[in-house]
């Protein structure tokens, strides 16, 4: 049986984080007043697209707007089971409840061709829109790949949210740290590119944090402590919180190179894939336990496993970094250079198999050193000096690519 969603404060604690109602959100008036008006009084249309970047508070803002009107909500993201038959037996399940919601999230992953495909999307819709009485879909996708949804778009409403300007930001900023300066701020805002949550998050966690951050070591000063089996756990805890963020993609990219059984590997990838799935899920309240937490999901326990299997686990060497340095992940951040090179090229469709030949292209130029050359490549596919060092950055497999960045740099 399918248990409906209702308020709870306690399962909804992330909800209230930053705001008590839709009302405190800051930016994006406009929309989210469409928002409530479409889910109070409804219009012909009865599945609604909200799209934005990500961290703009998409989801939380739709939660807390279904919490505020009484408005049951049927939630599915990346976290459950997603196939063509779950989806249908899923909605059949609700089609016919009244005064209710389901909500698509993370559609970026659906649309990828993993899940349900778009024309069966649409089909539901189309039923819907002829249903008054059947439940409204609602479906969250990031605006980079809004453009894969222009049929549905035809028969859906449409709300695209946006990032609050530097100003409104600091506003919010300012009742979470009246000690927060603007020059710090403004760091800070850089830093995390304007992106909200994660403004909130880093501003938070630093009021948190601060009164006990006695370690001043480098990303890697911090992972060596970490790997130290002799260092005990609370230090280890607190070394973590200085490295949160880099610590866990640190041991991602050099785990595979540890002395360490097949076996063993495959049980750190667990580890990972778990802690992955606590980032997302909690993490985001950010909180000295949930700081904790994500340190021995995502460091400690992979650590502990290795040194079980082999007491010399790790190799006596300064460990890579920036392979997988991603905002989220690897694959994010390719989708992201394939798409920012298909903006910029003349190409009429770029997947990675052709952007790979294209820069095994440029390999060849650069190795021969031909200056005139490398301008009439880069003329045919309307290149600038960042994009090529994107193509590049599709690509890390030895470290002949830093040499070929430094060699093309020299060249132009």
């Amino acid at each position: 049986m399918l248990q409906i969603k209702t308020i709870n404060k306690k399962s909804d604690e992330w909800l209230y984080e930053y705001n008590k109602n839709s009302y405190e959100y800051i930016g994006n008036k406009k929309e989210i007043n469409e928002l409530r008006e479409w889910l109070i009084n409804g219009s012909d249309k009865r599945a609604l697209i909200l799209s934005g970047p990500t961290g703009c508070g998409k989801t939380s803002l739709i939660l807390l707007l279904c919490i505020e009107n009484g408005i049951k909500y049927y939630f599915r993201d990346a976290t459950n089971k997603r196939s063509k038959k779950d989806i249908l037996l899923y909605h059949e399940e609700i089609k016919d409840f009244k005064n209710s919601v389901l909500i698509m999230d993370e559609m970026d992953i659906i649309i990828n061709g993993e899940y349900m495909g778009l024309n069966d999307f649409k089909n539901k819709i189309k039923d819907n829109n002829n249903k008054k009485d059947s439940i409204r879909i609602i479906f969250i996708i990031m605006s980079i790949y809004l453009n894969k949804l222009i049929e549905l778009k035809k028969i859906c409403e449409n709300v695209e949210m946006s990032y609050p300007n530097l100003s409104e930001m600091y506003k919010k900023s300012i009742l979470i740290d009246k000690s927060c300066k603007k020059s710090a701020f403004n760091k800070i805002y850089n830093d995390c590119k304007g992106e909200p949550r994660t403004i909130l998050n880093t501003i938070k966690y630093k009021i948190n944090n601060t009164k006990d951050r006695d370690f001043e070591y480098n990303m890697y000063d911090s992972y060596d402590y970490l790997l130290n089996p002799n260092a005990d756990l609370k230090s280890k805890l607190r070394v973590f919180s200085n490295e949160c963020g880099t610590i866990p993609i640190i041991l991602q990219e050099n785990y595979i190179d540890w002395n360490i059984s097949l076996e063993t590997k495959k049980c750190i990838a667990k580890y990972l894939a778990l802690a992955d799935m606590f980032h997302k899920q909690a993490y985001n309240l950010n909180n000295e336990n949930n700081v904790d937490i994500y340190c021995v999901i995502s460091t400690l326990l992979s650590i502990n496993v290795a040194l079980f299997n082999n007491v010399n686990a790790f190799p006596k060497k300064k460990p890579r970094f920036g392979l997988i340095w991603t905002k989220q992940s690897a694959m994010f951040q390719k989708k992201k250079y394939l798409t920012n090179l298909l903006n910029q090229m003349n190409v009429p469709e770029l997947d990675i198999y052709t952007a790979y030949n294209i820069r095994k292209e440029f390999e060849q130029i650069i190795e021969s050193n031909d200056k005139e050359q490398l301008k009439k490549q880069m003329l045919k596919y309307n290149f600038k000096q960042s994009n090529l060092i994107e193509l590049f950055n599709l690509f890390n497999f030895n470290e002949s690519e830093t040499n070929y960045k430094k060699l093309f740099k020299s060249m132009v």
